[in-house]
């Protein structure tokens, strides 16, 4: 299929948005009239908060993803959906100027639908679902982890026991990296929080552009909405709102495919930690002869 390659990049730009509460409503319903989901806060923030990861701290994150993607044939006219729950477990430790994040994640369930017939996909049938050989994968443990060592300028990449280290001298990580990865500054409501400077939103472009991507629009933005409580805990909820467009060059069939993403959604901080614990996304792609609709919603819990 030539939307293939297309497909797959944009499902790696969700993921590095976040698998980022369950609170909101019916997230399929959302998909279907696009809306972004949003959530209402209990207060405004009344003095400015400061989100930190403090030195020497080992945090775990844990709870259900849950993902749902709705797939539009336009020109067969046809509708599927995938949907699943993934248990995903982050844990985050700092030790001075380095930052690590490990991420194991498994498949707990999923179901697909299409018309009127649904079936729940499991390990003994998902091969014969989508008639292809060892899928049954899917459904095991998978470890991934990122280091980042502004010391001695180091990114490390560990996926299941391998481990690739790169030494970056110069880098826009280590530019920003005490506000992106140590400590924030004060935030207000209103403020936005993380926000993409030129330089990086030039890299991303460049980066994009390497995989036959050009882009015309590149638009995020993440604003602190309030604080809500949930359990008696405080949370800064932030919403975001993404646009991508451009155009994907297949070589295959020589053409171009003309892309349009976006999407948004919230993100709530468990005050102060630097580091989201909930969140719900909703995300739409639009390609030549493809509509598709994304949901991610991650209803986490902070263990220190």
């Amino acid at each position: 299929m030539k939307t293939l390659k297309v497909l797959l990049f944009f499902f790696v730009i969700v993921l590095l948005f976040g698998c980022q509460p369950a609170l909101h409503g019916n997230l399929r319903n959302n998909l279907l009239v696009h809306n972004y989901p949003a959530l209402q806060v209990d207060f405004p923030i009344a003095n400015p908060i400061t989100l930190e990861l403090k030195e020497d701290t080992t945090n775990k994150i844990s709870g259900d993803c849950i993902v749902r993607v709705i797939f539009n044939d336009k020109s067969k006219n046809e509708r599927f959906e995938l949907a699943g729950t993934i248990y995903v477990e982050i844990n985050i430790v700092r030790v001075a100027e380095a930052v690590n994040y490990r991420i194991t994640f498994k498949l707990k369930n999923a179901h697909i639908r299409a018309g009127n017939e649904e079936a729940a996909i499991t390990k003994s049938n998902i091969e014969e679902i989508f008639k292809k050989d060892n899928f049954k994968k899917v459904f095991n443990k998978y470890n991934l982890g990122f280091t980042l060592n502004k010391s001695t300028k180091e990114i490390s990449i560990t996926v299941m026991d391998k481990t690739e280290i790169q030494k970056v001298e110069d880098s826009i990580l280590w530019d920003n990296f005490e506000e992106n990865y140590i400590k924030s500054p004060q935030i207000r409501t209103g403020d936005k929080i993380f926000p993409l400077s030129e330089k990086v939103l030039d890299l991303l472009k460049s980066d994009i552009k390497k995989e036959n991507f050009d882009v015309e629009t590149f638009f995020h933005e993440n604003e602190a909405k309030g604080i809500k409580t949930i359990a008696d805990i405080n949370y800064l909820t932030a919403q975001s709102t993404y646009r991508i467009v451009g155009r994907f060059y297949d070589k295959k069939a020589n053409e171009y495919e003309q892309v349009n993403l976006k999407g948004g959604g919230y993100t709530l901080y468990e005050i102060p930690n630097l580091f989201a614990s909930k969140y719900v996304y909703t995300f739409y792609i639009g390609i030549n002869d493809f509509d598709i609709a994304i949901s991610v919603s991650f209803d986490g819990k902070l263990l220190r």
